[in-house]
């Protein structure tokens, strides 16, 4: 006999998902701070029924794993792909994509490299 499924959220979690994620959003990082942000030097992803869990790698710190579920997945997804066209880095067409910059010495391509 197949076991009993039902969904793995219901809308009102969803719902109550969207609502703490516009209550607690911080303010976007200042240049200065993007400046001084730990750069991830890799990831790992796993997928599941409650959204996904991201593990970053830094080279300076221990590997942190974030929860992400189904709203904060989506809307980072989302937010990834606006910031990469409008920096210039992320084609119409979804592939890397070098823009144009200043002609001065490159350091380390945190933000003030740009």
């Amino acid at each position: 006999m197949a076991p009993k499924m039902r969904p793995a959220f219901t809308q009102q979690e969803a719902d109550a998902w969207s609502a703490t994620m516009v209550e607690t959003q911080p303010a976007e990082p200042t240049p200065a701070e993007g400046r001084r942000a730990v750069e991830a030097t890799s990831f790992a992803l796993r997928s599941w029924p409650h959204g996904v869990v991201l593990r970053l790698a830094t080279g300076v710190a221990p590997m942190t794993d974030i929860h992400l579920n189904p709203v904060m997945a989506i809307n980072l997804m989302m937010h990834l792909q606006r910031a990469g066209l409008a920096g210039g880095w992320l084609s119409p067409d979804g592939q890397l994509s070098s823009p144009q910059v200043e002609d001065r010495p490159r350091g380390s391509g945190k933000v003030s490299d740009a």
